[in-house]
Order: C-alpha cells, then structure tokens, then sequence
C-alpha cells in the first residue's frame, strides 16, 4: 500500500498515518479517490479547529484529545453562520424566481406516475 503524502494546513502538519488512517472512513472506487477524500476531510476539520481555537471556543493543544468535538463545532457555526428568517415575502419572491423548478419537479412526478401505470396496464392486458 503506497502512504499518502503529508499536507500542512496554514503551518499544521497533517501526517500521512493521520491520512492513511482516515481512508477507512471514506470508501471509494479507488485507493487514491479515498485518500484524496481522507485529506480533504482532515483538512477541512483542521480548518473549522483553526477557527475555533482563534474564536478561543477551544485550545490547540486539546485537539487531538477532544471528546466534546461536536459541542465545539456546533459552538462555531452557531457562531458564524447566519441563517436569516424567511418572511412571506421572500418566500413569494423565491418562489416566483424559481417557479421552473416546482413545476419541474411536479412535471416529472406526473411523468414517473404516468409511465408506471402504462407499464402496469400492459402487463394487465398480458396476464389476462
């Protein structure tokens, strides 16, 4: 098995055991697809850690050993993702800019109901 190469992320070493470790958590069609998967997941956790620790929601040095990972992340995007209300308004407008869409999707539930029940009909008149 070939290791795959260490990264660093804004100075942070991300090893190639820490790498290869992490395949197992990404099944692929290939080894080098799951690596590729495995050091994009490590370095988009190093990058929320990095946030969090400049948001002082946790230290450095607890990283590695942190059972409350979760509350942490969650403290983080709690922290800077905004999610503005809806009003009725901006719902209309969205649904008015995007009306292709919701008749799209009903179009092609119409169509998938449609061909099934022709299906259906002819194997009727096959069986009988």
């Amino acid at each position: 098995m070939v290791s795959a190469s260490a990264v660093t992320v804004n100075g942070v070493n991300i090893t190639s055991e820490e790498i290869d470790f992490e395949v197992q958590y990404h099944p692929a069609e290939s080894l080098f697809s799951a690596k590729y998967e495995a050091t994009q997941a490590l370095v988009i956790k190093e990058l929320l850690f990095q946030r969090a620790v400049d948001l002082n929601l946790c230290e450095r040095d607890s990283f590695k050993d942190l059972d409350n990972l979760d509350s942490v992340l969650e403290s983080l995007f709690e922290q800077e993702i905004i999610v503005p209300d809806a009003d009725e308004e901006t719902c209309q407008r969205f649904y008015n800019n995007n009306q292709i869409s919701f008749l799209l999707h009903l179009y092609l539930k119409r169509r998938i109901f449609y061909t099934l029940h022709q299906r259906m009909m002819k194997m009727r008149v096959i069986l009988h």
